[in-house]
């Protein structure tokens, strides 16, 4: 049998060896924070600003509104969802979206309006993700492109996106602020 024998020097430098790995662990620990937090302060991801709003005619029939008919749940031609995902990471706005049915097929086009009446607009490719739900392709907008100026692209943004598929139309809209 061998026995270990330490001594007192061998004890420090095993204490200042854990020393040292706490003190990095924790160095570590706070930038992961601070980078978290900073890139935390970029995102405006609120659900309660979220919308769904399915687009109808205009002038509606009063008559069929008492009947129930219109301006209650929406028909069979109207789409129905909501932007699930917003956040401006290093100059990108990110927006994802749900559509509540499955769909193949069909146009996301976005509407992008700023708080000094600047607008970008672009479309994207519904596709479907389950047999209960569908997506617009995604939106990856290099904000650069739309306001070069940080003080003019600074406020709030209303994001609309029109929604269109095998004649059934539909409306999601959201906000962000920059």
């Amino acid at each position: 049998m061998v026995n270990v024998v330490r001594n007192k020097k061998s004890n420090r430098i095993l204490i200042g060896v854990v020393a040292f790995m706490f003190v990095a662990l924790l160095s570590v620990m706070i930038v992961v924070i601070t980078l978290n937090a900073t890139r935390s302060s970029y995102v405006n991801n609120s659900d309660t600003d979220n919308t769904n709003t399915p687009t109808k005619d205009e002038g509606g029939d009063e008559e069929a509104d008492k009947d129930g008919e219109s301006g209650g749940e929406p028909d069979d031609n109207t789409i129905t969802g909501q932007i699930d995902y917003r956040s401006l990471a290093r100059d990108t706005l990110q927006i994802r979206t749900t559509i509540n049915e499955s769909l193949s097929d069909g146009t996301c086009s976005l509407t992008l309006t700023g708080p000094n009446g600047q607008e970008y607009k672009t479309t994207s490719r519904i596709m479907s993700n389950s047999s209960s739900t569908s997506t617009c392709n995604g939106f990856d907008i290099d904000m650069n492109q739309v306001e070069k100026d940080d003080e003019l692209r600074a406020g709030k943004w209303t994001i609309v996106i029109d929604l269109s598929s095998g004649g059934k139309t539909g409306q999601v809209t959201s906000d962000i602020t920059m």
